[in-house]
């Protein structure tokens, strides 16, 4: 079963993550050999502890559970109304269930990294494996964002359940409400992205490198197409969330900075990330896969 955790998924220094490997002599070092100040010269990406607390495996009882408890949340209960509201029964199917196929995209997707990479952190630290150490950083100040606008978000949500029952409360909590919803379904929209993009990548080094699909510890051979429909997707749905206050006459200050601001916040942590500790995008061809697959199979003998 692979476990998501999510302590220290922010480090102040990259190199905690990655453990490097032993510094050879001065002058040792031969042509055609990584740099030994490159923390990725090095496929040991899985620590000790890690190897002691995580099994690489996962089944599909585990994707089902994981998209029960993702679907399950007080959104849905007071989101639904409004969906039928503004696009009927059928348009909050069709909905619902195109949402639901870039769920079970990105839970896939997800899945087959984890599988293969079962590290603390999860996403966070797969983007710094797979494509840049700063984007790795935003990730995890995006999801440090995300959980800290959930808790006002649910206490929103209380109230507005206690006004349609001690009619007690203005109309301005379900506005309220529907701000921290934008604000986080933007943080959410952003994960996945990441998380899909974590996944093409993976791919992408692995027809560069010659690798064999087989070779990894869990695939589905859907996962090539799927997560490439699904990342432009969200990436459609994030950019367009708040549409209506562009049209003429509609302008709205509140529904353009919930449904936008988190995408300013992650891009700047990014650069300032990456032009402060000069971090540079991991190469396809540079990506240890080799080196993490003969750990999977050191491991499994």
């Amino acid at each position: 079963m692979t476990v998501q955790h999510h302590d220290g998924i922010i480090p102040t220094e990259h190199d905690a993550l990655l453990p490097r490997p032993l510094q050879p002599p001065a002058g040792d070092s031969e042509p055609g050999v990584p740099a030994q100040d490159d923390p990725f010269a090095s496929g040991d990406v899985v620590t000790a502890e890690e190897h002691r607390s995580f099994q690489r495996g996962l089944e599909q009882r585990h994707l089902s559970m994981i998209g029960i408890a993702g679907a399950i949340g007080t959104g849905l209960f007071l989101g639904l109304g409004g969906a039928v509201q503004t696009g009927g029964p059928l348009g909050a199917l069709l909905g619902y269930g195109v949402i639901g196929l870039v769920v079970c995209a990105v839970q896939f997707a997800l899945g087959e990294v984890a599988a293969l990479l079962p590290v603390t952190g999860s996403y966070v630290r797969h983007a710094e494996f797979l494509v840049d150490p700063a984007w790795g950083v935003a990730l995890g100040y995006n999801l440090v964002y995300g959980n800290i606008l959930s808790i006002p978000s649910e206490i929103t949500a209380i109230c507005v359940l206690f006004r349609f029952c001690f009619l007690s409360l203005s109309s301005g909590a379900l506005v309220v409400f529907w701000w921290f919803v934008d604000l986080t379904a933007a943080g959410i929209l952003v994960s996945w992205s990441s998380i899909l993009y974590n996944h093409i990548r993976l791919r992408s080094a692995m027809r560069v490198q010659g690798i064999p699909e087989s070779r990894l510890p869990w695939y589905n051979k859907h996962t090539v197409y799927t997560s490439r429909a699904a990342l432009c997707m969200c990436v459609l749905i994030l950019f367009t969330s708040g549409f209506s206050t562009f049209i003429k006459g509609h302008w709205d200050t509140s529904v353009f900075v919930s449904s936008y601001l988190d995408i300013p916040l992650v891009l700047s942590v990014f650069l300032i990330w990456k032009f402060w500790k000069n971090t540079k995008p991991i190469p396809l061809h540079k990506i240890p896969l080799l080196e993490v697959l003969d750990q999977i199979d050191e491991s499994s003998e």
